[in-house]
């Protein structure tokens, strides 16, 4: 529908939204319209009273007085009722009232106060008639029955009142003021059409931000449905082939588990992906402020990613810092691999490079590349999700399209804002700037005593899993673990299982969501009051919807998303079974 159709192309229940916005509105105009006229009245009082009887100003103002409680009157009862689309009507028709007063009160002081005698009274009555009917029009508007009964009271008065003195000069001063009214009630009917138009695309717009909103709720339950389950059997897939790589192979067969290892790889980066944006939808990323040298978070970009460049014949070059900063590490090296990672991306020559400058108490972290540049007009379109520059064939090497979206939001976590500079055929800079922290406290921090290696061999693991394929997998990885896995499909079917083989648990790994609406932190929670509270256990879930996530984080548990890396998981048992006593 467009927003300027006429009213006959509207439905009945817009055109009745349409017209008790405009009475609410009228509603408001009234505190306005009282100050206007109480100043045209002491206009008024003030002008004519050298002019005219007093004796009329007094019978002027009696009714003025009147007029302006029973303006008060309909205001406040307005207030205390409830407009609806239902009644609107009832109240525009009690709206049109109260101004046919009004105007039926300021007729009478042209009939009082428009004679010939006094040219001055009569000039300073005319002055004060336009005025209050020429204020008036935008504040009517709204509803031009209203105004017309506000109106025409006042100048029929001026008209008869002038027209009665018999002279020419009189009567073509009253026919003027009747045609003043006439260009008034056109301008008011003029402005109410533009008005109702106005209201009428306000609600248009409203109705498409709301469709909006609900295709992109639509939107998110289904990505997040379908995410779900494109990650059970990827999950189960990782798993498999897990176990395929711990047995012993011929270097064929070493090369295409290889071949089938990197591709799930590379799967479970583009799914990690859209995982962190359903975590900061969701607010899961909390930043944990901590002092820590630089040098530490810039060691771990280099082992990370100066393999890809290597690949791609690319230098990547880490200039050494000793600065200290106060931030969230993980959140930092995060916003600054994906840059980097882009970087390279979008490198086909030269190298990335990686510093840090001083500005004051700020450091500022730069990621400069020699790659293909970004034009002007695209820099704040690179930081919308899923688009990208010069992947029109959707090349998954080049990954969604989130890694940039996700570095600026998690850098505005961290109160800092993502720079960038660019030049087509040049190369991009980006950079954010961060607080300095106390590298003295730093200094004097002891490490952390190194773990033992391996702590799970020979744990009794329990798997609480409804898929069964998920719980074959995980059997098999377990085993070549040297674990010995209990798979059920609940904590009840678990405890039996336990029960009925006589192991005692001593980690629990248990899927988020369970068949019958159960979920993973109940199943611990039964698996802990049966064996004991110090039970370790982590929960891994395939669900990215926001209310599952907050709903995941806050049994305070650890949790991995599935497809779950087997080295994540291997890594994160071992640090449960060794920090529990």
């Amino acid at each position: 529908m467009s927003a300027a159709a006429p009213a006959s192309t509207r439905s009945p229940d817009r055109e009745r939204e349409v017209q008790a916005e405009c009475v609410r509105t009228l509603y408001k105009q009234i505190p306005n319209s009282l100050a206007a006229a109480l100043g045209v009245t002491v206009y008024l009082t003030i002008t004519l009273w050298r002019h005219a009887p007093h004796r009329l100003i007094g019978y002027f103002l009696a009714i003025q007085a009147v007029s302006q409680v029973h303006r008060l009157w309909v205001m406040f009862s307005y207030r205390r009722a409830t407009l609806s689309v239902h009644n609107a009507e009832l109240w525009a028709r009690r709206y049109a009232h109260y101004m046919l007063g009004a105007g039926l009160v300021w007729g009478i002081a042209a009939v009082l106060f428009l004679h010939a005698q006094d040219p001055l009274s009569l000039v300073f009555t005319l002055c004060g008639l336009y005025g209050i009917t020429g204020g008036a029009v935008s504040g009517n508007a709204y509803h031009p029955p209203a105004y017309s009964a506000f109106v025409i009271p006042i100048f029929g008065a001026a008209f008869v009142r002038l027209a009665a003195h018999g002279t020419v000069e009189h009567i073509a001063l009253g026919v003027a003021s009747l045609f003043y009214a006439g260009i008034l009630l056109l301008f008011c009917r003029v402005q109410a059409r533009s008005i109702r138009q106005s209201i009428q695309i306000r609600f248009e717009n409203a109705d498409l931000v709301q469709r909006l909103q609900e295709a992109n709720l639509a939107k998110s339950r289904f990505l997040a449905a379908a995410s779900h389950d494109l990650r059970q059997p990827l999950h189960a897939l990782s798993l498999f082939s897990a176990s395929l790589r711990e047995l012993k192979l011929d270097e064929q067969q070493k090369r295409v588990v290889d071949q089938i290892y990197r591709n799930i790889d590379s799967l479970e980066s583009l799914f990690d992906e859209l995982l962190d944006i359903s975590k900061l939808d969701a607010g899961y990323f909390q930043p944990r402020l901590a002092d820590f040298r630089v040098q530490q978070l810039l060691d771990s970009l280099e082992r990370h990613y100066a393999p890809l460049a290597e690949e791609k014949a690319l230098r990547l070059r880490i200039k050494p810092c000793s600065a200290a900063l106060r931030s969230d590490p993980a959140l930092l090296e995060r916003v600054l691999g994906n840059l980097v990672a882009n970087a390279i991306r979008y490198t086909n020559e030269g190298g990335v490079l990686v510093a840090c400058r001083r500005r004051q108490d700020q450091l500022e972290l730069v990621v400069w590349d020699t790659g293909i540049g970004i034009p002007e007009d695209q820099h704040e379109r690179i930081f919308e999700e899923f688009f990208q520059l010069g992947n029109p064939e959707r090349d998954r090497r080049k990954g969604l399209g989130l890694g940039l979206p996700i570095a600026r939001r998690i850098a505005r976590l961290l109160g800092s804002e993502l720079n960038l500079v660019s030049r087509l055929g040049r190369g991009s800079r980006f950079w954010l700037r961060v607080p300095l922290g106390d590298a003295a406290a730093v200094s004097s921090r002891r490490p952390e005593p190194e773990r033992a290696g391996d702590a799970l061999s020979g744990r009794c693991v329990v798997v609480v899993e409804d898929e069964q394929t998920i719980r074959d997998g995980m059997h098999e990885l377990l085993s070549s673990w040297g674990c010995t896995p209990v798979e059920a499909a609940s904590a009840a079917a678990a405890i039996a299982l336990l029960q009925e083989r006589a192991l005692e648990p001593q980690l629990v790994l248990a899927d988020y969501r369970l068949t019958d609406g159960a979920v993973g932190s109940d199943a611990v929670d039964q698996l802990r009051a049966r064996f004991g509270r110090e039970l370790p256990a982590l929960l891994i879930t395939g669900d990215t919807a926001p209310e599952r996530l907050r709903e995941a984080k806050q049994s305070g548990l650890h949790i991995l998303h599935k497809p779950v890396r087997p080295a994540q998981l291997r890594a994160l048992c071992n640090y449960l079974l060794t920090r529990t006593p």
